[in-house]
């Protein structure tokens, strides 16, 4: 797992990190993610053909969180996700694709929502 810079977990006890694949996920510089955070790199609903045909159908794929990013209480990413630069995630979302930079997104399913940016 790539972590940057002033990464701050409120409650790391509460936080799940796949253990599976760690080196399929980045978080960038600035990050704060709060209580109850997870992330899963894999995917095991291949799991119910497995028992008709005797084959587990697993996938994988990478998180990547990117710099300057809000992640609120509850919320779990789903591989193949990428979150944006200066972006906020509501609590309790559940992020199952990307999420361009400057955004905030909040929700089960997520909703993306653009930020106005004030003009100095």
């Amino acid at each position: 797992m790539r972590i940057g810079e002033r990464v701050t977990v409120i409650a790391p006890r509460s936080v799940c990190i796949d253990g599976t694949r760690p080196f399929f996920i980045e978080i960038g510089n600035d990050v704060k993610i709060a209580r109850g955070f997870s992330i899963l790199t894999h995917g095991y609903g291949g799991s119910v053909p497995a028992n008709t045909y005797d084959r587990l159908l697993g996938s994988a794929g990478e998180v990547c969180i990117a710099d300057n990013v809000f992640i609120g209480a509850h919320t779990t990413i789903l591989k193949d996700a990428y979150i944006g630069k200066n972006t906020v995630i509501g609590a309790g979302s559940l992020v199952t694709r990307d999420i361009p930079d400057h955004m905030v997104a909040a929700g089960n399913p997520r909703k993306v929502h653009h930020v106005a940016r004030r003009v100095l």
